[in-house]
């Protein structure tokens, strides 16, 4: 029989709160402010790499960044610099999709 104790239990959910927040906030904004680019950038940064929610096709972007973030690992081993380098990642990747999304709707536009 399985051993689970209640502090167990209670790590698993105070993790699905620090994960299911972000995630639920983000797609919350999705849709009451959508696609605003300050409010993405804020988004990407702080809800790192959650944030990426906040525009359509965002599990894409979140396992790219993921994957960099453990490439970089191997190369930063202070973990505060390597979460600024991965945040600061999302805010260039979060802009570039704003850039984008942009440049298709004018192209669609003409």
């Amino acid at each position: 029989m399985l051993d689970v104790s209640i502090h167990e239990v209670s790590a698993l959910l105070i993790l699905a709160v620090i994960i299911g927040i972000p995630i639920w906030l983000t797609f919350f904004l999705r849709k009451v402010i959508p696609a605003k680019l300050w409010l993405g950038l804020l988004l990407s940064f702080f809800f790192f790499p959650f944030g990426h929610f906040y525009l359509k096709g965002g599990v894409v972007y979140i396992i790219l960044l993921c994957a960099v973030e453990i490439l970089l690992s191997f190369f930063i081993s202070n973990e505060a610099v390597l979460g600024l380098v991965g945040a600061g990642l999302s805010v260039v990747l979060m802009y570039t999709r704003f850039h984008l999304k942009s440049i298709r709707n004018i192209e669609v536009g003409s």
